[in-house]
This record gives C-alpha cells, structure tokens and sequence, in this order.
C-alpha cells in the first residue's frame, strides 16, 4: 500500500481541491451542454417559423414570392420550382451558400466557402416548389465561445477560493487532532494523570479523545498496580530475608548450645519455605498477567476430584483437630470441563485459608452442588469470618484482613488472588460471605457452557 509523505491536512486539502474540479468540470460541461441544446433548439424553432411563414405565402400568394426578400431582407432561402430557381433572397446570395440537392429534404448542416455554419431546413411546398431556408450559427457559436472564455477565467479563480477555503476548512476541523497531538506530547510517566481535552464527546474527535482517555485510564491503573505489587512484594520479600539475616547475625555472635542452634535454624528454614512459597506465588501471577499459561482443559469427575484433594489435606486439620465433612456424595458422578491443575490451585488456597483461620476443633464443611447451568462448591468454615468492609478487597494481592494475624500464620496474602485468577480461567467466578451462625463461605460457581 502506497504511503503518503504528506501531512494529512495536505492530503484533505489535495483530495478536496481535485474532487471540487471535478465537480466544477463536469458541472461546466452540464451547463455548456444545456446551454448548447436551448441555442439549437431556439434556432430551429426560429428555422421553423421561417419555413412556415415563406411557406404560407407560397401557399396563398405565389403571385408575390418575389416580393418576400423585400419584406424579410435578413432571411436567407431559396424557391425553386421543377429545378427552376424562382427566388433567391439577398441574404442567401452573400453567404454564398450551395444549393442543396433536390431529393435532399429535411433538417441539416452545411458549410459555407468562408467557413460559417449554417442550419438548413428544406422541404416541398404546395407540390411543386422546393422551398429551403437557412440560419446562421455563428451567433451560437458566438455565444458558446464567449461562455467557455468565462469558464476558463472563472475556474482558476473558483479552484483558487476552493483550495484556500479548503486549507482553512481542513485546519478548522483537524486542529482539535492537533491539540491532541500537543497534549499528549507532555504526557509522561510523571504526569500520568493528565487526560487529552474533548472538546465535543459525540463527534470522531471527541470518541478518539475519549477512546485515548480511557486507554490512559486503564494505563495509570495498571502502573499504579504494578507499583503496589512491587512495593508489596519487597516489603514481603524483605520480611524473611531479615528475618533469616537477624536470625544468622546473632548466632554468629553468640555460642549458643546446639539446641538453640536447632530452633534457631528451624526458624531460618521456616523463613526460607515461607519465602519459596511467596516466591511461587509470584511466578504464578507473573504467568496469570502475561497470559502465558497452557490451559488445558478437559472433562473431569469433580466429586472424586474434589474428595481427592479433602482427603490429601486431612492431615493439616488433624493437627488443628479440626473436621472436614464433606457434603456430598463421592460415589455420584458430577462432571465437568475444567483444567484440573488450575482448579486445584483454587480450591486448595481456599481450603488452606479456611485451615488456616478456623480455630482448633473448629469444622470446615465442602459441600459441591451441580445445577442446569452451574457447578458449585462451597467451602464453608467456622472461623472469626470477616468484617463487611473487606469483602470487596479480600481477592486483590497482598490484602489481608489482619496483617499481623496472616504473618503470624504465614501467609503472603496472594493465596486468594491466585485461586480468583484460577477460577476464573476456568470459566466461574468466586465470592465470599460471612455465614449466619458464624464463620466464612467460600462459593465457587463453574459454569457448564
């Protein structure tokens, strides 16, 4: 595709200037055209009155045919009868006109030795004359020419307002383009906030404006989120590593006994698995923003899948003395089409949260429910549930409820976040709320479509 080098006021200014000739020439040729055919018309009109009143006189007094060049000087015709010239107007001797041939009747053209055109109309008149009357063209002629010489004066005129009008009109509607072009030249990442002015939000202008705004929108947002991930997860990072610094510094410093050497690697080890886990997590959500993750699902038996994973993290609860009770049936089928590495992700960030914060000999209860439209599970608990205000926030990275609490417990505050990602990779959503008699639901709804 060709490219032009031209700014694209030039290019409206060039396509409008040659489109506003076009419309100009062929309006001229309309007019010249129209102009033409009335001259013609008028001519033969007057051709034909000619012809009719010699004619009537032929008709009534043949005696006076020789009297009518004396009535009608300018009238150019000729009478003859039985090849006989009978008579022969003054006006048709000094144009010096032939005469045309006696079977050749009708409307026609003729040219004269000194080159003038002449219309002539020729006929039979009362059987035996031939009467034929002639009409000079040059005053058409005339006419025509002296309306091309205007044309050809007025046109470079009227294609110089064109083009001027045209490069006035073309900086009048591309100049909010322009502005545009200024406004966003001083957007940087410093000043991420400013917003190009829409001067008029219903015509393109105003929608392009608009459409860039909200492109700007969604950049600021997406910078101001990477700049609360970076900083959330170097304040996390930073805790362990300290921790595990502080931790080696001192012992360095110390002799301690080997017992307090154990707890105090323990500790450096539980820092390190803590870190690894947060580590992981990050990995996970770089790969979710990148949407360079390999989805695979297929049809999958969720009631096994589901029991499958409850009876792997018994052993977690047991330690808390807690129970699971699981709220359907294992032996019936409930299917569904679902990357099973994802979904897993889910379900075990919830269950481990629900582990998590339930207090020991508390339940935790799975219930999976399957509908027209959807498959639902449900992991319920009878933790502290959480305050009202922090439902909206609970499944954005890094938030926790009680910073101190999640630390306390190890958490790093993504393990919701990713089991909304994963989820909703598999088509569903996920949502909490606080249960009547107490503690937290977590509902996973998987749509079957």
């Amino acid at each position: 595709m060709k490219h032009f080098k031209h700014s694209v006021r030039k290019q409206l200014l060039l396509w409008y200037s040659a489109l506003q000739l076009v419309i100009l020439l062929l309006f001229s040729l309309l007019i010249l055209i129209v102009l033409k055919t009335a001259l013609n018309r008028h001519l033969q009109t007057q051709l034909e009155l000619d012809f009719s009143q010699i004619e009537q006189i032929i008709q009534k007094e043949p005696d006076e045919i020789d009297e009518i060049d004396e009535f009608s000087p300018l009238r150019l015709f000729i009478i003859s009868k039985n090849g006989e010239i009978e008579s022969k107007s003054r006006a048709w001797k000094a144009s010096k006109l032939v005469i045309p041939p006696k079977d050749q009747f009708g409307i026609f053209s003729q040219t004269s030795p000194d080159n003038k055109q002449y219309t002539i109309k020729s006929g039979i008149v009362q059987k035996h004359y031939i009467l034929t009357v002639a009409a000079d063209n040059g005053p058409i002629q005339t006419v025509q020419k002296f309306f091309i010489i205007i044309l050809l004066i007025l046109l470079p005129a009227a294609m110089g307002l064109t083009a001027a009008s045209g490069y006035f009109l073309s900086g009048r509607l591309l100049r909010p383009v322009s502005n545009m072009a200024k406004s966003a030249a001083h957007i940087s990442f410093a000043n991420l906030s400013q917003r190009l002015y829409v001067h008029n939000p219903h015509d393109e202008f105003g929608i392009l404006a608009t459409v860039f705004n909200n492109m700007l929108d969604r950049l600021q947002n997406a910078i101001l989120r990477l700049r609360q991930f970076t900083a959330d997860a170097s304040h996390e990072l930073r805790t362990p590593l300290t921790v595990i610094k502080s931790v080696g510094e001192v012992t360095l410093q110390e002799d301690p006994s080997p017992e307090v050497y154990r707890d105090r690697i323990g500790s450096m080890l539980e820092e390190t698995e803590r870190l690894s886990r947060l580590v992981d997590n990050l990995l996970t959500l770089t790969r979710a923003d990148s949407s360079n993750f390999n989805f695979n699902p297929q049809k999958t038996l969720l009631n096994e899948f589901l029991f499958k994973i409850i009876q792997d993290y018994r052993i977690l609860a047991e330690e808390k003395r807690q129970t699971i009770t699981i709220d359907f049936d294992p032996e019936k089928p409930i299917t569904g089409v679902v990357d099973e590495d994802l979904l897993k992700r889910a379900v075990v960030n919830l269950l481990d949260n629900a582990i998590k914060y339930t207090p020991n000999k508390g339940k935790i209860t799975i219930k999976l429910v399957s509908t027209d439209k959807l498959n639902i599970i449900k992991i319920k608990d009878t933790g502290p549930g959480i305050p009202q205000e922090h439902f909206e926030k609970i499944f954005e990275r890094f938030y926790r409820v009680s910073k101190a609490r999640s630390r306390e417990l190890g958490g790093t505050g993504l393990g919701l976040a990713i089991a909304k990602w994963a989820v909703e990779m598999n088509n569903g959503s996920v949502f909490a709320a606080n249960d009547t008699y107490g503690g937290t639901i977590f509902c996973i709804e998987l749509y079957k479509n």
